[in-house]
């Protein structure tokens, strides 16, 4: 009984998962790739900014370039960042519903056998009696 109850509680999480993962926009609009993509394009306009004030051999505007590039890099690995934690609490949220799915199975599964048990005597009680009263 625990593994048919098991399995029936996987599917129907496996299920629930899915549903929540592939078809719900709310949970795709809360990461910010739209903010990521903004980023990167700068990082990328200040790097050429950079090696364009190189090229052109002027210091002041290399300098200014470098720091506009920097700020521009700090924030686009700060959006990278944010995607990955939130990401990974997503992940981390998902296991620990998976484990409690697990461990619900598991008391399921406990409590089937206890029952199991419980007819189990009661059956061989009744055939103990009707084997005396015969």
């Amino acid at each position: 009984p625990k593994s048919v109850i098991y399995s029936i509680l996987t599917a129907a999480v496996d299920g629930i998962i899915d549903t929540l993962m592939l078809n719900c926009p709310q949970f795709w609009a809360m990461l910010p790739t739209d903010r990521f993509e903004e980023a990167k394009v700068k990082y990328d306009k200040a790097e050429a900014d950079v090696q364009a004030a190189i090229a052109k051999g002027d210091k002041k505007a290399e300098e200014a370039a470098i720091k506009v590039r920097d700020e521009a890099k700090t924030a686009w690995e700060n959006v990278s960042a944010g995607i990955n934690n939130a990401a990974n609490d997503v992940k981390d949220g998902l296991n620990n519903a998976a484990n409690k799915v697990e461990e619900g199975a598991e008391k399921v599964g406990d409590k089937a056998k206890e029952v199991g048990k419980d007819v189990e005597d009661g059956y061989n009680k009744t055939l103990d009696k009707m084997k005396t009263n015969n």
